[in-house]
């Protein structure tokens, strides 16, 4: 997780508490989808899994994740 938030924080050069929304952002989208513990985004790939969780979800917030 460390790694994720060097490369965010390399890219965007953002303020700590945006990096800190988008890590817990992608673990919220990782514990919905997966089970079990964050390892790797490749679960970001599969896109109808990450639509179908997000349709439980009202439009701001499934924006907000989009970011």
């Amino acid at each position: 997780m460390d790694l994720l938030k060097k490369r965010i924080n390399e890219k965007r050069n953002i303020k700590e508490n945006s990096l800190k929304a988008y890590i817990i952002n992608i673990q919220k989208l990782n514990n919905g989808i997966n089970e079990g513990e964050y390892k790797s985004l490749d679960f970001l790939k599969d896109i109808d899994k990450i639509k179908l969780y997000l349709e439980n979800f009202k439009l701001a917030t499934i924006k907000n994740y989009l970011t």
